[in-house]
């Protein structure tokens, strides 16, 4: 899995429907200091990123065996004020993307 193009927040939601979400989440000290850092990133620059699979980044990601291939999103948020040093890393899932019809020439 690899970070691809990196869409603003605004952009992304007004592009793909986002059918599922998923929070990542920390079970260490480690982790939680490599995700705290990526969610400040992606929060800083109001940006969600698409995750990619495949040798290439080309493939969209499949999480179980003839499963339903998906689109992934990361978005970052922290905290602020009484909640700082806490963070949010979710995983929005897409399997459309969002297009305006064809005009048709009088």
């Amino acid at each position: 899995m690899r970070w691809g193009k990196k869409f603003p927040v605004a952009e992304a939601v007004r592009q793909f429907l986002f059918t599922r979400s998923i929070q990542v989440r920390h079970t260490d000290g480690v982790q939680y200091d490599w995700l705290y850092a990526m969610a400040k990133d992606l929060a800083t620059e109001g940006v969600m990123v698409l995750l990619v699979a495949g040798p290439k980044g080309r493939d969209p990601l499949v999480f179980q065996t003839n499963g339903t291939p998906w689109r992934g999103f990361l978005e970052g948020r922290i905290g602020t004020g009484d909640q700082q040093g806490s963070y949010q890393l979710l995983l929005h899932l897409s399997k459309m993307k969002l297009e305006r019809p064809a005009q048709e020439t009088p």
